[in-house]
């Protein structure tokens, strides 16, 4: 049975696009438990006909663990249910000819249906699932909780498949940069802007910071900085020296030395700040970071075999650089597990109120993930671990 008569693998046709639905319908915000947890019990009874499904719980939601019955399978497929925006901003699921929108339907609601399609056709065609399922609660938050079930789970696989949305059909992702977070708390004195013989300013500390952190961004060395003022550390006065700012910020880098330095230089600079009555605190959670990703050689045999399959379908392979692509979970699993990412949707406008996916590209996406699967299990049979 080819890919073209089996009505299972068809983006636009109405099977997993039913699936789609009801996911996108379900909402699923980053942190809000109730949906989680809801849009968790909507993803169990998805896989359940096919698979045996473990659950992990952790403070932002459980883990979804999906293994095949009574085998060990040798590819994990790796998606994400939180999304950035819930449902009551973005809207449920609604076609516009081409264009499918809904909150999280590209990041990543639609790898979720096409795994789930894909393992609805292995069951058609009555053959052994090649591969299992993880889907994690927090990945648009860096996978704080996550991480270490994830981690844990890929070492019983040979490689991971990981379903992020791209913009070409070609595109896929072998390499990220590293994302660290940290937080500056900033303390003075907060009075009225008439006492200025007690003006300890918390805001003219920040205002030093944030100038020179921007400068130091520098897209040639796929060097990014992102630094906010945290809005609940203000009181809102006009009239008003600031007494407490707190600062959120990120760091993007390609290489682990790039972040160190990044971070030696920040706190130098911390240093020089001179404002009587103001003390400054760099803080750098322990959870919730991302280690930079390079392609090693296994991770490379793989990509070989996925760029034959698509020059096999008419595709041109087309490798996403790393400095175009955030974090994923691609690199919570380094050095755990070889993985090729980018293989879910075609869509646009993630983590906005009017995301979505093109509706022909998710055929011929969800078509490319079965015959990349059909072949790794195939190869992943013969190569040595």
């Amino acid at each position: 049975m080819s890919s073209a008569d089996n009505p299972t693998l068809g983006g636009g046709s109405p099977p997993i696009l039913k699936d789609l639905k009801v996911l996108v319908n379900t909402s699923s915000e980053t942190n809000a438990l109730a949906d989680i947890t809801r849009a968790a019990r909507v993803i169990k009874k998805l896989f359940k006909p096919f698979f045996e499904i473990r659950e992990y719980p952790t403070p932002l939601g459980p883990v979804i663990c999906c293994q095949p019955a009574g085998q060990a399978a040798p590819i994990l497929m790796v998606a994400h249910y939180d999304t950035v925006v819930p449902v009551s901003r973005a809207g449920g699921y609604r076609e516009e000819g081409n264009k499918v929108f809904g909150a999280g339907i590209s990041d990543m609601k639609a790898g979720i249906a096409m795994a789930a399609a894909l393992a609805k056709r292995y069951k058609i065609e009555g053959r052994a699932i090649p591969f299992g399922v993880i889907i994690v609660p927090d990945e648009e938050i860096g996978s704080p909780e996550s991480a270490p079930i994830l981690r844990t789970v890929a070492r019983s696989y040979r490689l991971a498949l990981i379903l992020e949305p791209v913009f070409t059909t070609g595109q896929y992702v072998m390499s990220r940069r590293g994302l660290t977070k940290y937080n500056i708390e900033i303390i003075g004195k907060t009075v009225h802007t008439g006492l200025s013989y007690e003006r300890a300013d918390a805001m003219l500390a920040a205002a030093q910071i944030i100038v020179a952190v921007s400068k130091r961004h520098d897209p040639q060395r796929y060097f990014s900085t992102n630094l906010v003022i945290d809005p609940l550390s203000l009181v809102g006065k006009i009239n008003a020296v600031e007494g407490r700012v707190k600062l959120s910020g990120e760091i993007r880098t390609g290489s682990e030395t790039d972040q160190q330095g990044f971070f030696s230089w920040l706190r130098e600079f911390i240093s020089t700040i001179r404002i009587e009555g103001v003390t400054l605190q760099l803080v750098v959670p322990e959870k919730g970071q991302s280690s930079p990703v390079t392609v090693g050689e296994t991770a490379q045999r793989y990509e070989r075999v996925l760029q034959e399959v698509m020059t096999g379908q008419g595709i041109a392979p087309d490798c996403v650089p790393a400095h175009e692509r955030g974090a994923s979970d691609l690199n919570r699993l380094t050095n755990v597990l070889p993985a090729i990412d980018g293989l879910g949707a075609v869509g646009f406008g993630a983590h906005s109120t009017t995301e979505w996916i093109d509706r022909l590209a998710l055929a011929e996406r969800t078509k490319l993930l079965w015959e990349l699967t059909n072949r790794l299990s195939i190869e992943l049979s013969s190569w040595s671990s």
